[in-house]
């Protein structure tokens, strides 16, 4: 009879974990649908504006406020288009990840110029809120060793890094330095954001995980709703990348 109610609870928690792990799916599935559907309607209905403004662009092309519209529109498009790609790359990322499908074409290259071409791709982002955005050249710049790594991988490292710690900073500063040994390249990225409570680190890296994941629906608090914004692959992908290339991740 103990053996019997012992492996009926395992098969009880078992169950438990099944249903909290489609709960998790579901609400991620949502997440996502949002995360693709509200770039892709900011394009549709910019190019509805942009098809208007094109019959009317030749007589009033001269008007500095018509040909400052066409741009803005043309601005929203493009960046919407660039979110969507950024979303659509991390879900294709991750499940070569899981299903250890990731294929990685190393050759030597310059983690200077990756920090550079990162940073020059935020800097209107960090613009915005008003964050200076800092990159501590190191002493010996111009004799940096390159380091061995797929160039496209590497740079989506960077790039996530970088944008996790200006879209969680309101004010203040980011940075970034960089510092070797005879073996491997050491990148810091730290930010005056408000940070992760120290519980929370430990979950960092794994699939889905978000801090603060839900919100009371503002009623009497007894409904939860999936808070909005990141999907939670980013930083699953993040910490694969690296670990793929035989280095590691420490956060604080």
């Amino acid at each position: 009879q103990k053996k019997v109610d012992e492996q009926t609870q395992d098969l009880s928690n078992k169950v438990k974990d099944l249903e909290e792990a489609r709960r998790k799916e579901n609400d991620m599935i949502d997440i996502m649908g949002h995360e693709l559907r509200t770039p892709a309607t900011i394009v549709k209905m910019n190019i509805g504006m942009m098809n208007d403004w094109y019959k009317k662009i030749e007589d009033y092309i001269k008007d500095v406020s018509v040909a400052g519209d066409y741009a803005k529109y043309s601005h929203r498009i493009k960046e919407s288009i660039e979110n969507e790609i950024k979303i659509i790359n991390v879900l294709l990322a991750s499940a070569k990840l899981e299903g250890n499908r990731l294929e990685l074409y190393k050759a030597p290259i310059s983690p200077i110029k990756a920090i550079e071409l990162g940073i020059g791709g935020q800097k209107s982002i960090a613009e915005a809120k008003c964050l200076n955005l800092m990159f501590e050249k190191p002493l010996d710049i111009d004799n940096f060793p390159l380091v061995y790594a797929d160039k496209g991988r590497f740079q989506e490292i960077i790039d996530n890094l970088l944008s996790n710690a200006i879209k969680y900073t309101e004010q203040g500063s980011v940075s970034v330095s960089i510092s070797h040994d005879n073996e491997f390249v050491k990148i810091s990225i730290s930010d005056t954001g408000k940070g992760i409570a120290k519980e929370d680190l430990p979950n960092l890296g794994r699939k889905f995980y978000r801090t603060n994941q839900y919100l009371n629906d503002g009623s009497d608090g007894s409904t939860q709703l999936v808070r909005p914004g990141g999907t939670g692959l980013g930083l699953f992908v993040v910490f694969g990348l690296v670990k793929a290339h035989g280095g590691e991740m420490k956060v604080e």
